[in-house]
């Protein structure tokens, strides 16, 4: 008989045996997955609860006029109907009047608990990849969000935003 292209040789699995299965994994793909950011309440509520200085990068309860803390060193956290959103999201979000969805919030300076305007931008997870501690020190500038500008002076190895345009 002759041979046929689709005649296959029967092959030897290395998991065929129900002992080595268990010991050894098959190979997977790793696909990046996109940060998965948790939908922000509706601006309208945000605006009628809370008040955002963005000079100061402080959000303030309007009712007990106390403002949202932020341990140094550490992003911030609120709860608004039981629900957990990070400062600088709802930071944006409240100045800029626009969700930033899939982007990830950048602090510039690279300190986590400055949430002040001209510290943050929306940017991709791989920008933000690029702002790391070593390449500020290194004297490389972030790119800001379009349209907003940024005046940057090096002071004791971090950036310092000198002035900002809204």
């Amino acid at each position: 008989m002759g041979s046929h292209a689709c005649e296959t040789k029967p092959t030897i699995s290395r998991y065929s045996s129900a002992r080595h299965r268990s010991s050894m994994k098959k190979p997977t793909s790793k696909k990046l997955k996109k940060p998965q950011h948790r939908k922000l309440p509706p601006l309208d509520l945000l605006l009628a609860k809370y008040d955002y200085n963005p000079l100061t990068g402080i959000i303030t309860n309007k009712r007990t006029e106390k403002p949202i803390k932020c341990k140094p060193g550490c992003y911030g956290t609120m709860t608004i109907n039981k629900r957990v959103y990070k400062i600088h999201r709802i930071a944006f979000y409240m100045f800029h009047r626009r969700d930033p969805k899939d982007c990830v919030i950048d602090h510039i300076n690279g300190i986590k608990s400055d949430n002040n305007i001209c510290n943050l931008r929306a940017c991709s997870s791989a920008n933000n990849a690029c702002n790391t501690k070593q390449k500020r020190d290194a004297g490389v500038i972030p790119k800001p969000e379009p349209g907003t500008r940024f005046l940057w002076t090096m002071d004791r190895s971090k950036f310092l935003a000198s002035s900002c345009s809204y």
